[in-house]
Protein backbone atom coordinates (compact mmCIF):
# COMPACT_ATOMS: atom_id res chain seq x y z
CA UNK A 1 0.00 0.00 0.00
CA UNK A 2 1.04 3.33 -0.80
CA UNK A 3 2.71 5.38 1.95
CA UNK A 4 3.27 2.36 4.46
CA UNK A 5 6.79 0.73 3.15
CA UNK A 6 8.75 2.74 5.93
CA UNK A 7 5.80 0.99 8.63
CA UNK A 8 6.63 -2.04 10.75
CA UNK A 9 5.15 -5.53 9.15
CA UNK A 10 3.06 -5.75 12.08
CA UNK A 11 1.57 -1.72 11.67
CA UNK A 12 1.24 -2.31 7.94
CA UNK A 13 -1.00 -5.18 8.64
CA UNK A 14 -3.13 -3.87 10.96
CA UNK A 15 -3.66 -0.74 8.78
CA UNK A 16 -4.52 -2.89 5.80
CA UNK A 17 -7.20 -4.50 7.73
CA UNK A 18 -8.57 -1.75 9.06
CA UNK A 19 -9.01 -0.25 5.55
CA UNK A 20 -10.85 -3.75 4.14
CA UNK A 21 -13.17 -3.34 6.94
CA UNK A 22 -13.60 0.61 6.34
CA UNK A 23 -14.45 -0.67 2.67
CA UNK A 24 -16.96 -3.38 3.53
CA UNK A 25 -18.95 -0.54 5.03
CA UNK A 26 -18.71 2.01 2.18
CA UNK A 27 -21.92 2.73 0.74
CA UNK A 28 -21.12 2.18 -3.39
CA UNK A 29 -24.57 4.26 -4.85
CA UNK A 30 -24.75 6.93 -8.14
CA UNK A 31 -23.24 9.50 -6.02
CA UNK A 32 -20.20 7.64 -5.60
CA UNK A 33 -20.24 6.69 -9.03
CA UNK A 34 -20.90 10.16 -10.47
CA UNK A 35 -17.74 11.71 -8.15
CA UNK A 36 -15.55 9.10 -9.13
CA UNK A 37 -16.21 9.30 -12.90
CA UNK A 38 -15.69 13.69 -12.21
CA UNK A 39 -12.82 12.51 -10.39
CA UNK A 40 -11.46 10.38 -13.47
CA UNK A 41 -12.11 12.99 -15.39
CA UNK A 42 -9.84 15.47 -14.13
CA UNK A 43 -7.01 12.85 -13.25
CA UNK A 44 -7.21 12.16 -17.34
CA UNK A 45 -6.77 15.25 -18.13
CA UNK A 46 -3.63 15.88 -15.93
CA UNK A 47 -2.05 12.59 -17.14
CA UNK A 48 -3.17 12.07 -20.74
CA UNK A 49 -4.22 15.32 -21.79
CA UNK A 50 -8.13 16.51 -22.77
CA UNK A 51 -7.27 14.67 -26.37
CA UNK A 52 -6.85 10.89 -26.15
CA UNK A 53 -7.20 8.04 -27.84
CA UNK A 54 -7.95 4.22 -27.58
CA UNK A 55 -4.77 2.00 -27.74
CA UNK A 56 -5.96 -1.56 -28.92
CA UNK A 57 -3.95 -4.68 -27.91
CA UNK A 58 -2.40 -3.74 -25.30
CA UNK A 59 -1.35 -5.96 -22.37
CA UNK A 60 -1.14 -3.96 -19.03
CA UNK A 61 1.81 -5.65 -17.14
CA UNK A 62 0.11 -4.52 -13.90
CA UNK A 63 -3.67 -5.73 -15.10
CA UNK A 64 -1.88 -9.39 -15.50
CA UNK A 65 0.49 -9.02 -12.39
CA UNK A 66 -3.07 -8.63 -10.32
CA UNK A 67 -5.04 -10.94 -11.87
CA UNK A 68 -2.76 -13.21 -10.93
CA UNK A 69 -3.08 -12.90 -7.40
CA UNK A 70 -0.84 -12.83 -4.25
CA UNK A 71 2.21 -14.93 -3.28
CA UNK A 72 1.54 -17.72 -0.90
CA UNK A 73 3.69 -15.65 1.89
CA UNK A 74 1.99 -12.76 1.49
CA UNK A 75 0.96 -11.73 5.15
CA UNK A 76 -3.07 -12.44 5.78
CA UNK A 77 -4.45 -8.85 5.55
CA UNK A 78 -2.35 -7.50 2.82
CA UNK A 79 -3.22 -11.42 1.25
CA UNK A 80 -7.11 -10.01 1.70
CA UNK A 81 -6.63 -6.94 0.06
CA UNK A 82 -5.02 -8.01 -2.83
CA UNK A 83 -7.62 -10.91 -3.31
CA UNK A 84 -10.33 -8.54 -3.63
CA UNK A 85 -8.06 -6.59 -6.30
CA UNK A 86 -7.60 -9.88 -7.88
CA UNK A 87 -10.98 -10.66 -7.92
CA UNK A 88 -11.86 -7.12 -9.25
CA UNK A 89 -9.53 -7.58 -12.04
CA UNK A 90 -10.32 -10.42 -13.43
CA UNK A 91 -14.06 -9.47 -13.48
CA UNK A 92 -12.66 -6.12 -15.37
CA UNK A 93 -12.93 -5.21 -19.17
CA UNK A 94 -10.17 -3.29 -19.55
CA UNK A 95 -9.70 0.07 -21.89
CA UNK A 96 -6.35 2.08 -22.94
CA UNK A 97 -6.14 5.03 -23.56
CA UNK A 98 -3.25 7.69 -24.24
CA UNK A 99 -2.92 10.74 -25.70
CA UNK A 100 -3.52 11.41 -29.62
CA UNK A 101 -0.03 12.38 -30.38
CA UNK A 102 1.00 9.37 -31.86
CA UNK A 103 4.50 9.61 -30.19
CA UNK A 104 3.00 9.05 -26.84
CA UNK A 105 3.58 6.47 -24.33
CA UNK A 106 1.94 6.84 -21.24
CA UNK A 107 -0.63 5.44 -21.43
CA UNK A 108 -3.78 4.50 -18.59
CA UNK A 109 -5.73 1.25 -18.30
CA UNK A 110 -8.97 2.05 -17.33
CA UNK A 111 -11.44 -0.52 -15.49
CA UNK A 112 -14.90 -1.65 -15.83
CA UNK A 113 -17.18 -4.11 -13.86
CA UNK A 114 -20.33 -4.07 -15.01
CA UNK A 115 -20.49 -1.44 -16.71
CA UNK A 116 -19.16 0.78 -14.02
CA UNK A 117 -15.56 2.40 -13.65
CA UNK A 118 -13.70 0.49 -11.29
CA UNK A 119 -10.28 2.24 -11.14
CA UNK A 120 -7.17 2.28 -13.60
CA UNK A 121 -3.54 1.17 -13.69
CA UNK A 122 -0.57 3.26 -15.16
CA UNK A 123 1.61 1.87 -18.25
CA UNK A 124 3.66 3.01 -20.83
CA UNK A 125 3.65 1.51 -24.28
CA UNK A 126 6.93 0.18 -26.00
CA UNK A 127 9.48 2.45 -27.95
CA UNK A 128 10.33 1.87 -31.21
CA UNK A 129 14.15 2.13 -31.68
CA UNK A 130 15.39 2.19 -35.04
Amino acid sequence: MQASAGTQAEAREQLVARGMEALDKAKLGRDMQLRTLASLRSLIEILIGRSWRAVERFDNPLLEGLRAGPVPTTPPALRRYLERLSEVARAAVPVTIAAKDPEATKVMTLLFVDGLYAGFLPGALAVATG
